[in-house]
């Protein structure tokens, strides 16, 4: 159900127990149905010994299902791994909340032991051990660094280029409740319980017994709903005091190979897990940048994500491509929101060490705010460029991988003309496509790709300089007015000072006539060949322009024959299927004939033969 979930809803996941309750999608009347179930399930699990065998037979149960299977469909076998997933993750949270914390600290092994012993990966060690290491407080203490240790022989760890233990284990350790508090989602459910205790003082349809009994009820979680803020609030002033002492030593110097293998064995790993992790990763990146970690290239690390990311929808199911998705949008929503304010990027990104050449801190130069914007553009153009060939794929996988992908990037991408005209014409003929999910998939983002065209931006306005008309979209005479006009200044200027210097050589500052005159003349020769000149380079580029327009043309034909091809090709195919059909069905039915025909012959001779012992025959 996390997979529909609004961005509100997973941010109060990351809050305490009652704010996760009041922002669930189950009302209060279904919450008190189910408790007193609830409760029994947990206690059976418990008395049972079965929190542990069942959580580990659905882990390995989830890794086994994509190579333990006769069927060979993509979409079948995705579907079984995210509904393994999906139970897994509901499992461990009931466990985990309705659990006391000492019990399940008690009923869960170390880490090294659930991946020694139980074979498992390592996002699911950290998510059943999470809990155990905030209770024993191991990133507070410093013992994280002990645990990835132990855990180092028997997972793929990461090469150490630059990352250290310290960073591997605090950020597999935390959770968003660590890193981030939901202030505004706390302020809702304080809203609604406040409008419940009103709703309730004003209600004459129960007795004074009941009102009295439901206003206490919602007094009391509204002081539990303030004591969880501010429990989370203390938290988390400790994690980031905590991160502040140790954060000299996450990295160990700057290197490109190092922050790409953070990358491939930290956050894009814990990105695909759940959305609310997703979420995480993005805040841990946000954590890093703000907080100016020595050796953390911020722009470097959001390149990386962009080039790579794409390339990982053909191997994702389609839950992990919406998780991926929306790890991207809160990513690339960072990245505007530093290019569409100036006041921004000078409090946050002018002075950190994140925005210097070398991401160290005796490093003289950060990256200005029109370099930077230059670097956005690039990303969106780089993401296109990213997803276009999956959306030309034939396989079915891919094609709905990467438009729910797209769907969960919402308005931050395609934001500029050049990147939303490329991915419009391949979305559009997708609507046509014989496959249903394909369809609805493709209508949907289509819709978006409408809505959005109102708010788009050239390639000049996006990285900040003054809205400009594409010269290539004009026709060839206002073209050439327009580059008269633009180069007419240099020209006059250029004329004069030649003529200035040519009165000068002649009569030691010539007369203001002669100077006219050889002004108006040089300017005449210079804008005839200046003209000529132009409309040689327009004529040279509307040949271009043609050219380039017969070999897309030609591409396109190309295409649609290979299209063409193919089609037939399935047609024929098809057809051999019916017809092999239609000689089995032959055969079948001759079969069934000669069955027949066969007893038809032993009925005869049978009744022949009961005719010649009948009695009286020989009478």
């Amino acid at each position: 159900a996390m997979e529909d979930a609004t961005h509100a809803q997973l941010y109060a996941r990351g809050g305490g127990p009652l704010l996760r309750l009041e922002s669930s999608f189950v009302s209060s009347l279904e919450r008190k149905a189910m408790r007193k179930s609830a409760t029994k399930l947990q206690e059976t699990l418990i008395q049972k010994d079965m929190v542990l065998p069942l959580t580990v037979l659905v882990a390995q149960q989830r890794a086994s299902c994509l190579y333990d299977t006769e069927s060979s469909h993509l979409k079948l076998i995705g579907e079984l791994y995210d509904r393994c997933h999906e139970v897994l993750l509901q499992l461990v949270e009931f466990c985990q909340s309705q659990t006391d914390r000492v019990i399940y600290s008690k009923l869960m092994p170390r880490p090294v032991e659930l991946v020694r012993d139980f074979r498992l990966p390592v996002d699911v060690v950290f998510f059943l051990s999470r809990p155990v290491l905030r209770a024993t407080n191991a990133v507070l203490d410093g013992r994280i660094v002990d645990v990835v240790e132990a855990l180092a022989p028997h997972i793929r760890a990461p090469h150490w280029i630059s990352m250290t233990p310290k960073l591997y284990g605090t950020f597999w350790a935390m959770s968003l409740y660590d890193i981030h508090v939901p202030h505004t989602e706390y302020d809702a459910a304080e809203r609604k319980l406040n409008n419940e205790l009103a709703a309730a003082s004003a209600s004459r349809a129960e007795s004074d017994s009941r009102r009295r009994k439901e206003r206490d009820r919602i007094e009391e979680a509204l002081k539990r709903l303030a004591k969880e803020r501010t429990d989370q609030e203390e938290a988390h002033k400790r994690i980031l005091a905590k991160i502040r002492d140790d954060i000299s030593s996450f990295l160990t110097k700057h290197s490109p190979d190092g922050l790409l293998d953070f990358v491939n064995t930290c956050i894009l790993p814990r990105a695909v897990f759940s959305q609310v992790d997703a979420l995480y990763c993005a805040h841990f990146i946000e954590i890093l940048h703000r907080e100016s970690t020595p050796h953390f290239s911020t722009p470097y690390c959001i390149n990386t994500l962009v080039r790579h990311t794409p390339s990982l929808l053909a191997g994702c199911t389609n839950a992990e491509a919406s998780r991926l998705g929306n790890f991207m949008h809160r990513i690339l929503s960072i990245a505007l929101r530093w290019r569409s304010s100036k006041s921004a990027y000078t409090e946050e990104c002018q002075g950190s060490v994140g925005f210097r050449r070398d991401a160290s801190p005796s490093a003289p130069r950060g990256i200005g705010l029109e370099a930077y914007r230059k670097i956005t553009f690039k990303w969106l153009v780089v993401l296109a460029h990213g997803v276009l060939p999956f959306l030309r794929s034939n396989e079915h996988m891919e094609i709905r991988n990467v438009l729910v992908f797209m769907t969960q990037l919402g308005d931050t991408f395609p934001l500029v003309h050049r990147a939303h005209s490329s991915v419009e014409a391949l979305v559009a003929k997708l609507k046509e496509d014989s496959r249903e999910d394909v369809r609805v998939l493709a209508s949907r983002y289509h819709a978006h790709l409408t809505k959005a065209k109102a708010t788009l931006l050239s390639d000049s306005e996006f990285q900040g300089a003054a809205p400009a008309p594409d010269p290539e979209s004009a026709p060839p005479a206002a073209r050439e007015a327009e580059e008269d006009a633009s180069a007419a200044p240099q020209r006059t200027k250029r004329s004069v000072s030649e003529a200035q210097e040519a009165g000068n050589a002649e009569n030691g500052g010539g007369s203001d006539r002669l100077a006219r005159e050889t002004h108006e003349r040089d300017r005449s020769r210079g804008s005839s060949r200046d003209r000529g000149h132009t409309r040689s380079a327009s004529r040279d580029r509307d040949r271009n322009r043609e050219g380039s327009r017969g070999a897309s043309v030609d591409r396109d034909r190309h295409r649609e024959r290979d299209h063409d091809r193919y089609r037939a090709r399935d047609r024929e195919r098809s057809r051999g299927r019916e017809r092999e059909r239609d000689r089995e069905r032959s055969r079948g039915r001759d079969r069934v004939d000669e069955h027949e025909r066969a007893d038809d012959a032993a009925r005869a001779r049978s009744k022949s033969r009961e005719e010649q012992h009948a009695p009286g025959r020989d009478t």
